[in-house]
């Protein structure tokens, strides 16, 4: 089984699609911050939440989420999180944004560290800090890639590089998350 989470107005067959308006057409729907979702332990093989993560209000609704998200899905299920990057306009002009994310965000929870320079947290989120095996990936527009500026950005020391000196000035757009699921 797979999941669309915040499916919006790209409802998919063959996913089990989800929002928090019934504005669109869905088939739960819930806040994903907040709300349990309506799943069974370690019923999906796949997920995805494609621009939904950034309008998570703080914290606890992010973490939240990540805790539901591993709660429901298989081990070694793969999610992918899609969203704005950083150093992309987009990422701060939306009012419904609460904030940007780069390569190193998701290391808090993952069992490999992303960028060398990342700040791991001895602290755990109640008990579990080790939930998934991260891939990032930058994604940026039609002239950067064919400039190799993606290519460069998404190798292990270009993502250093990349975030920390030329991010602003080369800007992406979106940050691509490949998460899997780490169960004992």
């Amino acid at each position: 089984m797979k999941l669309n989470i915040g499916c919006g107005n790209k409802y998919e067959s063959g996913w089990v699609n989800t929002d928090i308006t019934k504005q669109v057409k869905a088939d739960y729907y819930f806040n994903v911050g907040t709300d349990k979702f309506p799943f069974k332990n370690n019923t999906f093989d796949e997920a995805k939440a494609e621009m939904v993560f950034e309008h998570l209000a703080n914290y606890n609704e992010r973490i939240h989420f990540l805790k539901e998200l591993y709660r429901v899905c298989k081990p070694t299920a793969k999610i992918l999180l899609t969203m704005p990057h950083f150093s992309c306009h987009g990422a701060w002009q939306d009012l419904q944004h609460t904030r940007p994310f780069g390569s190193m965000s998701f290391d808090y929870v993952s069992v490999n560290k992303t960028n060398p320079n990342s700040i791991m947290h001895d602290q755990e989120i109640e008990g579990e800090n080790s939930m998934f095996k991260t891939t990032p990936k930058i994604v940026f527009g039609k002239v950067y890639k064919l400039l190799g500026v993606e290519w460069f950005a998404n190798t292990w020391r270009g993502r250093q590089i990349y975030e920390f000196f030329w991010a602003y000035m080369l800007p992406c757009r979106e940050i691509h998350f490949t998460l899997e699921v780490v169960k004992k």
